[in-house]
């Protein structure tokens, strides 16, 4: 009876595959008001390629989904599961009741009806709550009668289909996955805002735990105010901002390529951040090629907040003098949290953390609002991290763009340090509809500017990207060719160098206590591969915003059992 239950649990969760034909569109019996749809596209292929793929990345675990003792070969065994055509995909689907509570159907194609009849009759003596309809040689099961009297008009012409109420992106990302996910974040943010005192309280032990989980080495609360108000607090604010997401998810032998869509509600009035109150930096980093990163394109900024990306080459760390990865984090963390109001800044945190450094030159700044601001920012800075010390000389060019008005001047301050007379080696590149620079960087740090419009950054990428992608190493070459070429955010990443670096971090930061100096300490005995790439890409529309990450089998080869051995000692 427990596989029983089993399988009709696992086809709950299994339940969601592609559009089959033009006739017989399964998934479009789900109607407008679900708040999540699921569709695993043709499940003997997708279960083929998992294994191919599991077998490639850790040959060691295939005997777990292959042997005899296998709960996976167990439920194959079942009749429930014998009697599904696994040629067709399967869908599932939750709603929210009237009464607040969540419930869900699954939709399979059967090769034998009554077999399958027979078994789920079984299942529903046992458990009432379960209600079936048959549709030719479908199955539809539901949680709760009303629902499947609600996919019944459905299939009968009534009502709205969920895909009916989507974009056209989120279609297209949907339709392109092994496994694919719709999520309808208009009713989430309605459900959550519902259960408004419930939440408070899953909340915070939400955050209490995750903290102790993860960070019990340090200073929990500064962690738990940290976790609610950076990710939590902000995330949330994100989510209900949008109007549906789109996930899906294509497996082989040689990695994982996965597809993020988040469609913008610009209509919602009580979202805090509207997406068109986004704006944008600009990342142009053109890298040598025994370098293990680079970087191009734009990201979105909250309005209300200064955001600011910071590269670091970390090959080498052989200079006592040279900040730490450690020195680094803490003062991104720091400045993330400052509030510029309408404005945003990007800083070079080696060059203004010196005692020496003054603001040399101002130019262009017609807004003496920007001018006091930024001096007043710089002090701050200035009075936080006074301890931190870099003896090099680095130059910045940083443009300041105001927020909620994308075709507005650009004003340019330039910064320099007081001994350095030679501001041509600044790289400066200017768009027609704003300012984008890059950063002259010297020795194993570099950080990067902002810039503005949306134009000025597509012209800087289109300048860029013939000369930096022909300099770039094979490997990372080849994984640039896995992500989309009109993409306006790229990061490769070569993980063999990153991870060999942490073994020359001091030995304060590499010698953690706790979980995660476990995790930290364990990831730099296991991850050392030779050749292992990975790649990010995000493209910011008017209406969209699209992320795709590609993770190669070298890696994932590699760091597997690291993967599986974290998530192990923390939830088996």
């Amino acid at each position: 009876m427990f596989f029983r239950r089993a399988a009709l649990c696992l086809l709950l969760l299994a339940g969601t595959c592609s559009i089959t034909q033009a006739d017989e569109n399964p998934g479009d019996w789900f109607s407008d008001d679900a708040i999540i749809v699921v569709r695993v596209r043709q499940p003997k292929a997708t279960m083929a390629k998992v294994v191919s793929f599991v077998y490639s990345a850790a040959p060691m675990y295939t005997p777990l989904l292959l042997s005899n003792e296998s709960d996976i070969l167990e439920f194959t065994n079942e009749p429930l599961f014998k009697a599904t055509d696994l040629d067709h995909d399967f869908w599932w689907a939750m709603f929210n009741d009237e009464a607040g509570e969540a419930v869900s159907a699954f939709i399979v194609r059967t090769r034998d009806d009554d077999e399958v009849i027979n078994e789920l009759n079984e299942l529903i003596a046992d458990d009432a709550s379960e209600s079936v309809l048959r549709h030719g040689r479908y199955v539809i099961i539901a949680t709760a009668q009303p629902t499947l009297d609600q996919i019944q008009k459905r299939i009968d012409g009534q009502g709205t289909s969920w895909r009916e109420s989507i974009s056209p992106e989120q279609k297209k990302t949907f339709e392109t996955g092994d496994l694919s996910v719709h999520v309808n974040t208009r009713h989430v943010y309605d459900i959550v805002r519902k259960n408004a005192d419930d939440d408070v309280v899953a909340h915070k032990e939400f955050r209490n735990s995750l903290t102790q989980m993860l960070f019990n080495a340090y200073d929990e609360e500064a962690v738990l105010k940290f976790v609610s108000r950076e990710i939590l607090e902000k995330g949330a604010d994100a989510i209900v901002g949008a109007a549906g997401v789109a996930i899906s998810a294509t497996v082989d032998h040689t990695g994982i390529e996965t597809e993020i869509l988040i469609d913008h509600d610009l209509d919602r009035e009580n979202v805090k951040q509207k997406p068109h109150a986004l704006s944008n930096f600009q990342v142009l980093h053109r890298m040598p090629p025994d370098r293990q990163c680079y970087v191009a394109g734009t990201a979105p900024i909250p309005s209300p907040a200064g955001w600011f990306l910071n590269v670091i080459d970390v090959d080498n760390h052989d200079d006592k003098d040279a900040p730490t990865l450690t020195e680094q984090g803490k003062i991104q963390r720091r400045l993330r949290k400052l509030k510029y109001g309408q404005w945003s800044v990007a800083f070079s945190l080696p060059t203004i953390t010196l005692p020496e450094f003054r603001l040399d030159e101002v130019a262009e700044i017609e807004n003496p609002q920007a001018h006091r601001l930024m001096n007043n920012n710089l002090a701050i800075i200035q009075t936080q991290f006074k301890e931190f010390r870099e003896k090099r000389a680095y130059e910045l060019l940083d443009g300041v763009e105001q927020f909620g008005d994308r075709t507005a001047d650009i004003h340019r301050i330039t910064y320099k340090k007081s001994d350095e007379e030679n501001e041509d080696t600044h790289a400066k590149i200017y768009g027609s509809n704003g300012l984008v620079s890059r950063c002259v960087y010297e020795g194993n740090l570099f950080v990067n500017t902002i810039g503005g419009g949306i134009q000025a950054m597509q012209e800087a990428l289109q300048r860029t990207h013939a000369t930096d992608i022909a300099n770039l190493r094979p490997g990372l070459a080849a994984t640039r060719t896995k992500l989309p070429e009109n993409s306006s955010f790229i990061l490769l990443l070569d993980a063999a160098s990153v991870f060999a670096s942490l073994t020359q971090l001091d030995e304060g930061v590499a010698n953690h206590e706790g979980k995660l100096g476990e995790i930290v300490d364990l990831g730099i005995k296991m991850a050392k591969p030779t050749q292992s790439f990975c790649g990010v890409a995000f493209a910011l529309e008017s209406e969209q915003a699209r992320l795709n990450l590609y993770v190669p089998i070298e890696q994932l080869r590699t760091n597997s059992p690291f993967f599986f051995m974290m998530f192990a000692g923390e939830f088996l």
